[in-house]
C-alpha cells in the first residue's frame, strides 16, 4: 500500500505539478480527477504529433508507390 501512494506522490509531484501539501490534502476522487485530464492532454498532443506525421508522410510519399494518402 505505502508502495502504491509513493507512486501517485510522485506522479502528482513530477507530472501534474502538484505541491506535496497539496497532494496531502486531495480525496482520492480528486486525484483520479486530475489524472485523468492529464491523460487526456496526452491524448490530445498524441493525435497533434499523429496529425503533423501524417502531413509529412504524405507530402513526402510517391504517389506512383503509394497512390492511397496516409
Amino acid at each position: 500500500m505505502k508502495e502504491a501512494i509513493a507512486h501517485y506522490w510522485a506522479f502528482a509531484r513530477a507530472r501534474l505539478g502538484i505541491a506535496s501539501v497539496e497532494f496531502w490534502t486531495l480525496t482520492p476522487r480528486e486525484l483520479q480527477w486530475l489524472i485523468d485530464a492529464w491523460d487526456e492532454g496526452q491524448r490530445a498532443e498524441d493525435r497533434r504529433t499523429a496529425t503533423i506525421c501524417m502531413v509529412l508522410a504524405n507530402c513526402n510519399r510517391s504517389a506512383e508507390h503509394k497512390p492511397t494518402p496516409f
